[in-house]
């Protein structure tokens, strides 16, 4: 035998035992992929179980877009799904708490680049998986919202059962029955207030009546119809910062005493479920393809790569495969995402590249090799050299996988490089429509309003991010909040001087306006014009308000004008937009529409003479 064939002999043998060691298996394992319309799930159990996991994940997301009203479902990242034939096979891959697996039927792994959900098939215990995307689902189509919201919605849809009726969602878990009969309820106050750095939330005694309060809120404000008065409480208490009690009285019409009660008497009343139609879906519409063990191990591998308790192991792990199949496009894109996060800017150029040769079609090799020129930069106190390479990437990207926030997001940043801030806004918006939960998003939006000097948008983003419940967000907000106002103010300074420059030269210098006055030091053209514009007052901007409302109608009679109708508490509302082109509308694919009618809405306006204010913005709830 020749030595390369016996090299290869080696490797081959190799990753035969590596892979027999990865999986706790039998004496042979085959893997495969499920396909439907918006999940690929990987599995090692047969087609049956893989076909159950795709057609579970696809009527939940069928739920959430109905029940919540959403016509349009996000998924910013790419979803990988892994079902494990058991729980042995799991637990080598579940988040470590003190060094030890956490003993789970599911989880989920979020990252920029790709997201992963990991599933024990050999139970049938889907509540944890479930409740995990469902987080997915509200960070991707939601902007941040109240940890106790947050929570009690994905205990609210993680209980969906299929049965030959229809779909069930909002039955009542045991562990949060037996916490709201037998645990001590916290206020309401304090349920509302608590945040996921709290001690309610982190700590084990607390955490089980959190959660469970917070799933028998959600559930009263569902079959209550009250999703109206909970998005007022939302601008009210997020947007407003007005006290819990007042926020509670002014948006549910009852006092914080009596909201509690209302809810410990709907807790003792029986506890309907809501019931819809299924998506219908024929099982053998998902089609299935087997998986090469390489590719396979690379896959879940892949998974390791993204979590920091497995990142060093996934390294072995990847090179490994890469010994017997060098050109393996999994393998070599999970080793560049490693090898990009431990800034070995040269390993993840080569298998950036290796990647994009062998899988041309996959858009994540794109976009980290956008990523590389930019991580490579910035770890060199520089900005990329060029950006037309980044920009060339990240549209290959997004042409292939067009919810790509965060390729949306670093598309605007190479377009901010070249001063093109108009493409830089347009893809910002994108990314945060895509995305609404990331929060840097917005404060990269707001950065590309003010070097387009549209400062009061740029505020009106500040001002919404800077109530946001992480610590970071609100000091990045206010301080750039405080830098745009500064260079707003600048700004008009400079535009009135230019202005007055401007004019000096269309009038007579003689003229008495322009004379300095007896004994005056005249040095600059400040100097000058200082006395003619004593008495004029610099206007002072107009504050910038939020509000939900109801959308009545859309009158563009007078193009290219816009008058948006609006109700609110019962109180009507007209804000005009000065070019209904123009109009900037958040968290949907839809533009602004003459069309619209009906529609909850949370808009964004500043008060003023002749309407009850101008239009800044425009969010679809």
């Amino acid at each position: 035998m020749g030595r390369t064939k016996h090299f290869r002999f080696l490797s081959l043998l190799i990753l035969l035992f590596f892979c027999k060691s990865m999986f706790a298996s039998s004496e042979q394992q085959h893997w495969m992929e499920v396909h439907s319309n918006h999940f690929v799930v990987l599995t090692d159990t047969d087609t049956k179980h893989g076909r159950e996991v795709v057609y579970r994940f696809e009527q939940m997301r069928y739920v959430f877009g109905s029940v919540l009203q959403k016509s349009t479902v996000n998924l910013p990242v790419p979803l990988q799904i892994i079902g494990f034939r058991s729980r042995s096979e799991l637990m080598q891959y579940a988040p470590l708490y003190q060094g030890k697996p956490v003993d789970m039927a599911g989880f989920f792994e979020a990252s920029p680049d790709r997201d992963f959900i990991a599933l024990d098939l050999s139970t049938e215990d889907w509540g944890t998986a479930l409740h995990e995307y469902i987080h997915a689902l509200v960070h991707a189509n939601f902007p941040p919202v109240p940890a106790w919201f947050d929570e009690g919605l994905a205990e609210y849809f993680a209980t969906m059962k299929i049965t030959n009726t229809g779909l069930q969602i909002g039955n009542i878990s045991d562990a949060n029955r037996m916490a709201l009969t037998n645990m001590p309820w916290m206020n309401v106050e304090e349920l509302m207030l608590a945040q996921t750095d709290s001690d309610v939330y982190n700590r084990r005694s607390r955490r089980a009546i959190f959660y469970a309060e917070s799933w028998l809120l959600v559930h009263y404000l569902m079959s209550k119809q009250q999703l109206p008065q909970l998005f007022n409480y939302l601008q009210l208490s997020q947007i407003q910062q007005v006290p819990v009690p007042q926020a509670v009285e002014q948006a549910f019409g009852m006092s914080e005493d009596q909201f509690e009660k209302a809810l410990r008497d709907y807790f003792k009343s029986p506890l309907t479920v809501q019931m819809l139609q299924p998506l219908v879906l024929d099982y053998s519409g998902f089609p299935f393809n087997k998986v090469d063990v390489a590719t396979a191990a690379a896959e879940v591998a892949d998974l390791h790569a993204h979590s920091r308790d497995y990142r060093r192991q996934a390294l072995g792990e990847l090179k490994d495969v890469l010994r017997t199949d060098p050109d393996n496009a999994v393998a070599n894109r999970a080793l560049a995402y490693i090898y990009l996060q431990n800034k070995d800017f040269e390993n993840a150029s080569e298998c950036i590249r290796r990647a994009m040769a062998s899988a041309p079609k996959d858009p994540e090799p794109h976009y980290l090799a956008a990523r590389y020129m930019h991580d490579r930069a910035v770890a060199q106190g520089q900005e990329p050299s060029s950006s037309v390479p980044m920009e060339r990437e990240l549209e290959t990207a997004i042409a292939i996988y067009p919810q790509y926030a965060d390729a949306y997001n670093l598309l605007a940043y190479a377009y901010a490089l070249e001063q093109r801030y108009p493409q830089a806004i347009v893809n910002a918006q994108k990314a945060v429509q895509l995305h609404p939960g990331q929060e840097q998003y917005a404060l990269d939006l707001a950065q590309y309003y003010a070097d387009a000097s549209q400062f009061d948008k740029a505020i009106a983003v500040l001002n919404r991010v800077r109530n946001s419940s992480d610590p970071q967000i609100v000091t990045v907000a206010n301080q750039r909040l405080q830098a745009m106002q500064a260079k707003q103010s600048q700004s008009l300074q400079e535009k009135h001087v230019e202005g007055l420059y401007a004019e000096r030269y269309k009038q007579d210098l003689t003229s008495p306006q322009w004379r300095a006055a007896p004994g005056e030091k005249v040095e600059t053209l400040d100097d000058l014009t200082a006395a003619a514009n004593a008495q004029q007052q610099t206007a002072t901007p107009r504050p910038t308000k939020y509000m939900y409302a109801e959308l009545l109608n859309v009158d563009c009679s007078v193009p290219p004008a816009a008058t948006v109708n609006l109700e609110a508490g019962g109180k009507r509302l007209r804000l005009k937009a000065p070019d209904a082109k123009q109009v900037i509308v958040i968290g949907s694919d839809e533009t602004f529409s003459c069309d619209w009618k009906n529609r909850r809405v949370l808009v964004n306006y500043k008060p003023g003479p002749g309407s009850d204010g101008e239009l800044v913005t425009l969010e679809l709830k």
